[in-house]
């Protein structure tokens, strides 16, 4: 090979990567923007910091809009995924601080066409509440069998995928089943710091 040719070549390979960095249009603002999700009727809810929002037509362009959730006081919001007629997001809460036990929730918000998503705090099976058992839950899927994914995120030990089982059947969703470590350490899975 010509080393000559060698810078062309290396220019050649890198353009279609810098093609990606180019040219985006930033639409609205979310800090510490975290998942996104569109309903099947078109929305963009997006969690970042310490809210859920929906992506709205504002004049010409867009605003992030606040949704409401169903809480007393901060939370930091993580995963998003949808379940049937439902929305899911994951938060957390640290009142007694960055080293005290977390206060997890899991919220859902129905989807109705024409209806603001409003997020309430699913029913739990049984107490405690089994969300508190993860130390971050950071991501939300929605599995092939119906299940609901959650991520159990931790730094400092080994940690894995939460699988819940949903009941609709009330007013509310409600837990009706929870594996804490149905994917961990012995499926090679350590630290997820999110799941699609």
């Amino acid at each position: 090979m010509n080393l000559r040719l060698l810078p062309t070549l290396a220019l050649a390979l890198l353009l279609p990567l810098l093609a990606g960095c180019i040219d985006k249009d930033k639409i609205a603002t979310i800090p510490d923007a975290e998942n996104l999700l569109f309903t099947p009727d078109g929305r963009l809810v997006v969690t970042g910091g310490t809210g859920v929002y929906e992506i709205v037509r504002s004049g010409a362009g867009y605003a992030a809009q606040p949704l409401q959730a169903e809480l007393n006081g901060s939370c930091s919001f993580t995963g998003l995924a949808q379940l049937g007629d439902w929305v899911f997001a994951a938060c957390q809460q640290r009142p007694n601080g960055l080293f005290g036990s977390p206060d997890n929730h899991l919220l859902a918000a129905r989807v109705q066409a024409g209806q603001p998503l409003r997020f309430v705090q699913v029913e739990r099976a049984s107490a405690p509440d089994p969300m508190d058992t993860l130390a971050l839950p950071n991501g939300l899927a929605r599995a092939p069998s119906g299940h609901l994914l959650v991520a159990d995120y931790d730094l400092f030990h080994s940690a894995g995928v939460a699988r819940l089982a949903m009941d609709f059947t009330g007013p509310r969703p409600r837990i009706a089943a929870f594996q804490k470590n149905w994917l961990g350490a012995a499926h090679g899975v350590q630290h997820p710091n999110g799941i699609r």
